[in-house]
């Protein structure tokens, strides 16, 4: 079951990076960085790692988001964490990796409902610009295609809304 659905997140995200992107929504461009989505009750961690991985990619299509690769989001963090999580300061993290907002999440299994948990914090004012949670009856695998599409245009409106 974990292979169909790794097989089925790579083959997503193999179609939407090859499909073409719908014209780039208006507006100022944010650098994000999308932290890894914590696996709640009912999720694999593996699972919502791959899940973030494609909500990433969907963030960086809209043409309004520069996503900061994960490797340098993990290393940087890896190397200041204890340092900026004593003291509080999201800003000197999102400094180091030259982001404006971080983007974190969460995915859990409630019933037979899956919750998606989504938020975006500024980077200056460490305080939280939205956050989003939906519910999701269906295939984990479906997931890609039929929510986090719609969670992204959500993030787009909150975005605008803000400014």
């Amino acid at each position: 079951m974990n292979r169909i659905l790794l097989l089925a997140t790579i083959l997503t995200l193999f179609i939407v990076s090859c499909t073409p992107s719908k014209k780039a929504a208006s507006g100022p461009k944010f650098t994000v960085a999308v932290l890894d989505f914590e696996a709640r009750a009912g999720v694999k961690p593996e699972e919502a790692l791959t899940m973030r991985d494609a909500f990433s990619t969907l963030l960086q299509q809209t043409g309004r988001f520069t996503v900061v690769d994960r490797s340098q989001t993990e290393k940087v963090l890896t190397e200041q964490q204890f340092q900026a999580m004593q003291s509080g300061d999201v800003s000197a993290m999102g400094k180091m990796l030259a982001v404006r907002k971080f983007v974190a999440g969460s995915v859990g299994k409630l019933g037979e409902d899956y919750i998606f948990n989504i938020k975006m914090t500024d980077v200056e004012t460490a305080g939280i610009d939205f956050a989003i949670s939906k519910r999701f009856n269906g295939d984990i695998e479906d997931v890609v295609e039929d929510l986090f599409p719609e969670m992204v245009q959500e993030i787009l409106k909150a975005v605008d809304q803000k400014k």
